[in-house]
């Protein structure tokens, strides 16, 4: 599958890769389209590395797109067995092309402790750049749109209204902003903001208690004042200087009254 992005200045080189897996390990069909363009240094590549059990991981999809500074770049899975419709990433940096990797999994990741709560439609891997590349000094936001089937919905008596995306933070499940976007016939979608990348699982929560993700802190820059601050002037008095000052009077008027005699 080849894919083409445009974007100002020109079309960068997009590298597409979709397998399905079923037990049985088949080498994943890849494109390339190139017609110049570029971005800037950063990240770079990625994406491709998991520690999800090969057995676990049910559809890989991995895309490779060139991520820039304030402007949203879009990665669109294809796969009708996805739930997940695109991951959205607007960049803090200018980081040249950077992969992006989605896992469909067959249960609970085996890389997270325990299994996530509420009633479990999917659960799903996405890997974005080298280790360390996912932080708020390269990613200003992030969105991941996903779909359920109505028929899920109806059978397991989920409202989409209790439908939210949930992420391992390392140690908990934690519940992430999550909104409703549409429906049709098949399917009901939605919209969730992260702030990091690993493991998901979209979840019916209704009557269930789980923590919301707490953002990241953003890189800032502190500004210092510019200027003098205005200095206090304090008079400072010689020890001594107002008793000498007073020798000095009586000795004139000591002269004075002697000159008049």
């Amino acid at each position: 599958m080849s894919v083409r992005s445009t974007i100002p200045g020109g079309t960068v080189t997009t590298t597409t890769s979709v397998s399905k897996l079923s037990g049985t390990p088949t080498p994943a069909s890849t494109a390339t389209s190139s017609s110049g363009g570029g971005g800037g240094g950063g990240g770079g590549g990625g994406g491709g590395v998991s520690g999800e059990n090969f057995s676990n991981i049910e559809l890989k999809e991995k895309y490779e797109e060139a991520i820039y500074k304030d402007l949203i770049t879009s990665y669109r899975f294809k796969n009708a067995s996805n739930p997940v419709i695109f991951v959205n990433i607007t960049g803090n940096v200018s980081a040249g092309l950077i992969n992006t990797a989605l896992e469909l999994l067959k249960g609970k990741s085996t890389m997270v402790n325990e299994t996530a709560p509420g009633v479990i439609y999917k659960n799903f891997n996405v890997w974005v750049g080298t280790s360390g590349f996912v932080s708020p000094k390269n990613i200003k936001e992030a969105v991941i749109a996903f779909r359920v089937s109505n028929s899920w919905l109806t059978g397991n008596a989920v409202d989409p209204a209790d439908i939210r995306l949930v992420r391992w933070d390392g140690a908990r499940w934690v519940r992430l902003e999550t909104a409703q976007t549409g429906k049709d016939s098949d399917y009901t979608y939605f919209e969730a903001k992260t702030t990091a990348f690993a493991n998901f699982a979209i979840a019916g929560l209704k009557g269930v208690a789980v923590p919301t993700a707490t953002p990241e802190p953003q890189s800032t820059v502190t500004k210092t004042e510019t200027g003098t601050p205005a200095a206090t002037q304090a008079q400072k008095t010689t020890p001594g200087f107002g008793f000498t000052v007073s020798l000095v009077m009586m000795s004139a008027l000591y002269l004075l009254s002697k000159k008049r005699r």
